[in-house]
Parts: C-alpha cells; structure tokens; sequence
C-alpha cells in the first residue's frame, strides 16, 4: 500500500475515532481536568498568600535587626541616651515602618518604651492592654521574647491577633551581653489581611484553629497537618475554600489561613465542554471530507513526485539532477530549497577538497613544527619540519604516537594540564617546553596550543612549535653574565659597607670632642652623607635582582599576603577582593605591592582601611589598591612615580612602576583627591590567567 492509500485510510478512521472519542470523554475526563485546573489555581494562590504572609513576617524581622544591634538603643536602655525617643521614634518612624506598635524592654522584661499607632488615622496611641498584659504574664510566649529570645511570629490575643518580631538589644557589631528586646507588631487587622489577597474576589480570614468554623473532622485533621499541606473542599457550586494550617510564636496554637474563591474555571469549564461537543459534532465529518480531498490533490501527489525525482538521482542515476517543481507553495518551495541544497552539496565537496589540499600545501610549507592531536592525545598528523625534527614517519602516526611521549618526563604533568585546559575549551597560552626526538635527544621549544573544533565541539588540539634552542643559549649565556655582575655588586658593596663602617667608628669617637659651631654643622652635613650613602647601598642590594630572572605565573593574593606580612596593619582595615587569579610578571611583584602598601603607611595619613581587588575588563585584568587616607593632587599624580620625587632615599613608587614594565604591565593613580589614593595595575590579556573555569577576578571598588 502506498502513501497516499495509507494516508487517507487513517485519516478517515482518525477523523471518525475522534469524533467518538470527545463525545465519550467531553463530559467527564474534560471536566474533570477544568477541577484539577480549579484545584491548581486555588493552590497556587493559597501558596501567594501564605507565601505574602511570610514575607510580612520577614520584612518585619528585617526592620527589627536594624533596631537590635544598635549602639544608640543600647545606650538608651541603659539609659543613657534620654534624646533617643525623640530623634528615632514618632509617627514618621510608625508611618515609614508600617508598624502599630514598637516595645523596647530591658532584661528584666520591663518597658523602656512603648507605644501604639493607628495606621489608618496617623495618630500615636497607647500600648493595647491586651498586649501590656501579655508582656507582664510569667510564661507567655510574649514574656518568652525577652527571656527565651525567640524571634516572633504570630499571636492571638483577646483584641485580635498580631504579627511581631523581636531582637536582643546589642551593640551595633553584635557583641553583648543583651541588655533587653526590641519588639514590633502590626495587628492583623481586615486591610492587612485584604493586602495578602490581590484577587478582588477572593477573601482571606486568618483566625485561631479554635476559633474556625469547621467539622470536628476537618478542624482534627488540620490540627495534625503541617503549614506545607493544603485543604480545598467546595463549600458549593460557586464558591471553594482553601484552608493550610500556620502555627503561631510559640509554635503550640495555630492559625488558619482561609482563603474563599469563586468557582469561575468549574462553571467556565462546563459551558465550553457543552459548546465544544455541539460544535464538533456538526464540523468534524465536513472538515474531515475537505482534508482529505485537498491532502490527496495537493499534498501527496506531489510528494509522490518528490520522491520519484530523488530515487532518479540518488539511485537510478538516470541523469536527472533537478527536482521537478511546480505551483508556488510550501511543497514547491521544499523542492527549490531541495535543488538549492543539492547544488550547495556539490559546491560544499569541491571546496572542502580544495580547503583539505591548502591546508596540506600550507602544513608542509610551515616553517615550523606543527601536529595534530585527538582527544587522547594521540598524534593525527605531523607535518615535514615534524618528521624531519623528531625523526617519525608518516606511518608512525598508525602506531598511536602520544604528544606526552615526545616531550620530557619533567615537563608532561605541566604540559597535560595546558592541554587539558584547551581541550576544556580555556584560553591556550603558550609555553617552554624540553622536546624528545625519536632517538632521545632533546631540544627546547616555545609550544602554542589550540582547539580543533569541528560541529561546534572540540575533536582535538593542533601545536604549533619553534626551536628556541639559540634563545634559551642566549638567556644562559645572559644569566651567567647577570650572575657575575650581582656578584662583582655584591663584594663591591661589602667593600663600601665596611669602609662606611670604619667611617661611622671614627665619627662616633670625633662626636664626642668640642667643635666650633661652624665645624660641627659640616661635620653633621658630613654625618648625614654618609647615612643617605649607606641606604642608598641597601636599597642597591635589595633591588639588584630586577629583572635577572625570568618573569612565572605568580597568585596575585597570595603576593600580597606575603607582602602584607612585613607591615604594621594593627591601624587599620585590609580587605582583599582577589580570587582564583595569576598575573605573568617578574619575581619582585610581591615588592610592587609591599611597596603601595609602604607608602600608604609613610605617606597616606590617618587611614582605617586599605582594599585590595580585581576586575576584568575588555583591555585586560585591572588590579585596584585603595586607602581612604590623603589624596594626591591631580598635577603630582605622575610626579610620585618619577625617580628622587621623594628624595633620594624613597625609591619604591619609581621602582614598581620599573618592576611591572618589564612584563608590560602599567600602574597608575585614580583617586580623586582630598579622598583617599586609589592606584590601578592594568595587566594586559594574556599576562593574566584564572585558576578555576568560569571564575572572575573580583570586584573592583
């Protein structure tokens, strides 16, 4: 049987099953879901309003923490801050907090202060008796507030209940002992309970389990429920009830949240099941006849054609190469876009040979080695530099040749951690690495990495490697030279140390004979030559390593903690915001950050907080140093970095900027002035990397 025998045979049946079936089903499995719909919307509004409650009762625990821990209400508690009342509390204090009462107790559970406010009228009132008289009533769950602290919630009280929540009163960083409570309310009254309801048809009650008119049955099987269990029961054809069970402060009564609501999507549901089985009654079997009429003429029959076409191609090969298309429709259009395709196949082959054979004319011609791995590893391709470097053939690569195999033992764990960071799809970087021949010789090479993707994932990793041979001889030859230079430094300033020793010995003894006045301000002068003479030796010895070695990955945090340990921070605040971040630079960047720190000290003023953090920003890692100590000028603020700005002993802004330049890294000052000093290190991309994937740096002040 064919497509089209197929096709309108089971749409003759389909059309005749369906008409049974909604006839059958209309009536029960369609209502039944409008119930189940009715059933889903009333619990969902239940849980917004319950959900409303609660975050009543969370804005009011948020209110009362800012009243707590407060130096000012503790000092007024304790009596010592008589202006307190009339600075922090009245009617703007009710108004802006929506609250109808505010107590504040001391430890003993007597009141400092209290006192009501009528919402509604903005006038302030006294403290509810019923409220005054829970207070003072040993073992209350209100009492329980000041001498059990617990955090509030609801209450029933004979004028109504209330939401309220309390907090120790503590100093403003939390610290004790407690010297009372703060505790605020607002009454449950019929506005606060219309607020939690936004249906203007709906209604909510919250009442005491005891005080609800329910069934014993009903009011016994929601006094075992929990807050997180829901009764719905229709109380008619119009209306349906939603009842969850909320316990109080104490957690021994309980409340009911009762929520009445219209029957709308019950009594909605039985009309348009009605209308629906009439209508499709009178338009299933006309509908049905069209559809089939039009799918045999317009459809099938020229998907018949479609077909044939394609076999004629793809497997007869009679020579057609073209769908025949006819009309201007959606069929018509598949059989262009199906001719399109078929000329963009035959166009994407010549160019995917081509692409293959440039890309093998260019992998030959390279100068230097480049590969090809898969997700193993294991080598795919080696291009002529590669095989006349390491010494493999071309069918060495059927062999499974690994790229761990051709690089040294000491450098494979580095070199399978960048691999794995390109095949994670991570920023590649390039490295040194010691390279294996095939008959064990080795040679140093600078290795670039990079993703093979193909179908937007990653199949492998191609490299590219230069012998670096020359250069690694040149920086040994460099470091030796460098190497001699610090020691011939070294023993020249071991020679000026001692000679400035005797010199100091024989100043001390001359000090101690009587001098003309004249005499004794050139000996002085004398004197103090000599001491700037000796820093200027310390500070050859402490920065003569500049530059010698190589700049490596360093963690900007823990530089900075290192460089944190040689300072004094007892005076002040060190925040650092630095996470999961390495910066390319020289060896002395923990000195860079020593030195910030050092002028912030010497010359940065009454400071209370120095913060350290990080951003990454489209130029690059951007590394924040703030104090909020004296500013600098917007005229000096290139002057401090310039060399003997601060006489010839303070070298450090100089020196670090000297420091970060040598890896291209740039160091500025931002802040405003008269505000504090805010210095920027802008790391360019590439000389910083993070630790962990998906990580960012910081977050810059």
């Amino acid at each position: 049987m064919d497509l089209r025998k197929k096709t309108l045979g089971i749409l003759t049946g389909v059309i005749i099953a369906i008409i049974i079936i909604f006839m059958i089903i209309s009536f029960t499995y369609f209502l039944d879901n409008y119930r189940k719909m009715e059933t889903d919307y009333v619990t969902d509004y239940a849980n917004l309003v319950q959900q409303n409650l609660l975050n009543e009762m969370y804005n009011l625990d948020t209110i009362v923490k800012d009243w707590g821990p407060w130096d000012d209400t503790y000092a007024f508690v304790n009596g010592e801050k008589p202006d307190y009342v009339s600075v922090n509390l009245g009617k703007l204090a009710f108004h802006n907090l929506h609250l109808n009462f505010i107590i504040i107790t001391n430890a003993q559970g007597d009141i400092i202060y209290g006192e009501g406010f009528d919402l509604k009228n903005g006038i302030v009132t006294p403290l509810r008796p019923d409220i005054v008289a829970e207070l003072a009533r040993e073992g209350s769950p209100l009492r329980n507030l000041v001498t059990v602290s617990q955090p509030g919630g609801l209450l029933n009280l004979p004028q109504g209940p209330v939401i309220l929540s309390s907090y120790p009163v503590l100093r403003s960083d939390f610290s004790g002992p407690p010297r009372g409570v703060v505790i605020m309310g607002r009454f449950l009254s019929e506005t606060v309970t219309d607020k939690l309801a936004y249906a203007t048809r709906a209604k909510v009650l919250l009442i005491p389990l005891e005080q609800a008119s329910l069934s014993e049955a009903d009011r016994n099987l929601l006094s075992e429920s929990s807050s997180t269990q829901l009764q719905i029961r229709p109380l008619d054809e119009d209306t349906l009830e939603a009842n969850r069970i909320i316990p109080d402060i104490n957690e021994k009564g309980k409340f009911i949240i009762s929520t009445k609501m219209p029957r709308d999507i019950y009594q909605q549901g039985k009309r348009d099941i009605l209308i629906f089985v009439l209508l499709q009654l009178a338009i299933g079997l006309v509908i049905g006849l069209i559809t089939i009429r039009f799918l045999d003429k317009q459809i099938l029959n020229r998907l018949a054609t479609i077909n044939s076409d394609i076999d004629d191609i793809t497997l007869h090969k009679t020579g057609r190469s073209h769908i025949r298309a006819t009309g201007d429709d959606e069929i018509a259009h598949l059989a262009f876009a199906m001719n399109t395709m078929i000329d963009q196949i035959d166009r994407d082959k010549k160019e995917l040979v081509s692409r293959e054979q440039r890309f093998q004319e260019f992998a030959e011609q390279f100068p230097e080695v480049m590969l090809e791995t898969d997700n193993g590893l294991n080598l795919t391709f080696i291009n002529t530099v590669a095989t006349e470097k390491f010494g493999y053939t071309k069918d060495d690569l059927k062999k499974n040749v690994n790229i761990l195999n051709i690089i040294a033992q000491e450098d494979s764990v580095r070199a399978e951690e960048n691999f794995s960071r390109v095949l994670k799809g991570l920023p590649p970087s390039g490295n040194d690495y010691l390279m294996i021949k095939k008959d064990g010789s080795r040679f140093p090479v600078l290795l670039y990495s990079a993703p093979i993707i193909r179908d937007e994932k990653i199949i492998g990793v191609r490299i590219f490697a230069g012998d670096i041979s020359a250069r690694k001889q040149m920086e040994k030859n460099l470091r030796e030279t460098n190497r001699i230079l610090n020691l011939l430094s070294r023993i020249t300033r071991n020679d000026i140390s001692s000679q400035l020793l005797t010199l100091f010995g024989y100043m001390d003894l001359l000090e101690e004979t009587p001098f003309e006045p004249e005499n004794r301000g050139y000996f002085n002068k004398m004197k103090r030559s000599a001491e700037n003479i000796r820093q200027q030796i310390t500070f050859t010895r402490d920065f003569q390593d500049i530059g010698v070695k190589a700049p490596q990955w360093q963690n900007v945090k823990q530089v900075i903690l290192n460089a944190n340990g040689n300072h004094d921070t007892s005076r002040y605040r060190v925040l650092i915001d630095i996470h999961d971040v390495e910066v390319y630079a020289d060896k002395l960047l923990e000195r860079v950050f020593y030195n910030l720190v050092d002028y912030a000290n010497k010359f940065g003023g009454d400071i209370s907080e120095i913060r350290m953090s990080a951003l990454e920003t489209p130029e690059g890692l951007r590394i924040s140093i703030d104090h909020d100590g004296t500013g600098i000028p917007e005229e000096k603020k290139e002057e401090i970095f310039k060399e003997g700005y601060f006489g010839n002993t303070e070298f450090g802004l100089f020196l670090s900027r000297e420091i970060l330049a040598l890896s291209g890294i740039a160091i500025r000052e931002t802040g405003d002035p008269g505000k504090g000093t805010r210095f920027w290190i802008a790391v360019p991309k590439g000389l910083y990397r993070f630790t962990k994937p998906g990580k960012t740096a910081g977050s810059s002040a």
